[in-house]
């Protein structure tokens, strides 16, 4: 035998020995760690960069991120075992009645993984997309292996909930639609021509990307609705609601039109003499 092998045989057997195996081996998977995460963090920010499906890739990109940092934390915890000398065989031998008991500890954790699995490859929606769920519309934050953020746009509290919860969402576009009552002793040309500037007009409110005045669009009984469309970033809607309405008040208002609203005609008959 070597001088050199005979370094290595103490060395293994010494818990020195161990100690410094087990510092290299948590080296080495820090190392590759920070390998993975510095090419995604790389390809992320090329992929913003690009605006290419950037959204979809992103959060593709973050959940591959988590999958490696717990893959990682597994291998190091194995290798660790065996060179303290434990048994990994044997103790994988014990694997099939701790996994049964076991499953029923962690099963909400699996469905939340596989659930995951499916938003993903189902293309649900993916982070900054804004959603509406269970009532609350926000933008979406995060998105892991086990649970989702949401930041409701209210108030900018974050709701975290499980993926295994996440069965019907409502994911939000650029385009709202703005149902505006007008009189129907307005003429039909000379509103066109109006509601047509108005429109002009909101695409240049700030949060407002594009309008459009779409015309008449059903037949209530006090009123006309009229059919506007603007497009703008989902996360701002509720602001840019406020802007197109400003818009609409005060130019109606120059024109002398005013918005109806639902009236009750009340008559009384004339009561027979007695």
């Amino acid at each position: 035998m070597t001088t050199g092998e005979k370094i290595v045989k103490l060395l293994s057997e010494s818990l020195i020995g161990k100690l410094i195996a087990a510092a290299i081996v948590v080296l080495i998977a820090l190392f590759i760690y920070r390998l993975i995460v510095h090419f995604l963090k790389t390809r992320y920010e090329k992929v913003s960069a690009e605006m290419a499906d950037s959204a979809r890739t992103r959060t593709f990109l973050k959940l591959a991120r988590s999958v490696v940092r717990y893959a990682l934390i597994l291998f190091i915890v194995i290798t660790l075992l065996s060179i303290f000398g434990v048994d990994i065989s044997s103790m994988l031998t014990g694997v099939g009645i701790f996994a049964v008991i076991a499953g029923f500890i962690v099963q909400d954790a699996l469905k939340d993984i596989i659930r995951g699995a499916t938003i993903l490859s189902d293309k649900y929606f993916s982070i900054g997309d804004v959603v509406v769920y269970g009532g609350i519309t926000g933008e979406v934050v995060s998105f892991g292996l086990v649970s989702t953020k949401i930041r409701d746009l209210d108030d900018n509290s974050v709701l975290a909930v499980a993926n295994r919860n996440i069965v019907e969402i409502k994911v939000l576009t650029e385009l709202q639609l703005l149902r505006l009552p007008l009189p129907y002793d307005e003429d039909d040309k000379r509103l066109r021509e109006i509601m047509t500037d108005i429109a002009e007009k909101i695409k240049e409110q700030p949060d407002i990307k594009d309008c459009k005045y779409e015309g008449a669009n059903h037949f209530k009984d006090s009123f006309v609705e009229h059919l506007v469309k603007y497009w703008c970033d989902p996360v701002f809607r509720d602001r840019a609601r406020r802007q197109a309405l400003k818009v609409i008040i005060a130019e109606l208002d120059k024109v002398g039109i005013s918005i109806p609203f639902n009236q009750l005609d009340v008559h009384f008959d004339k009561p027979a003499d007695s």
